[in-house]
């Protein structure tokens, strides 16, 4: 279950990437801002794996 949540927050985090810099772009810094806990959830989840922990974080790294 926790891999499957790590996924969702992982594909949205990798669809908002090239929104950055489109007039969107508000609307999509909304949405990460209300699953910010989600994230940090998925990064501190040991079992989660690091190939997904560390495409989050390279993900988000503009939004952080």
């Amino acid at each position: 279950m926790r891999r499957r949540h790590a996924r969702f927050f992982l594909d949205l985090a990798e669809r908002a990437e090239p929104q950055i810099n489109t007039r969107d772009r508000g609307r999509w810094l909304d949405r990460l801002e209300a699953e910010h806990d989600n994230f940090r959830a998925v990064l501190a989840a040991a079992d989660v794996g690091d190939d997904i922990r560390a495409r989050l974080a390279g993900g988000l790294a503009w939004f952080w």
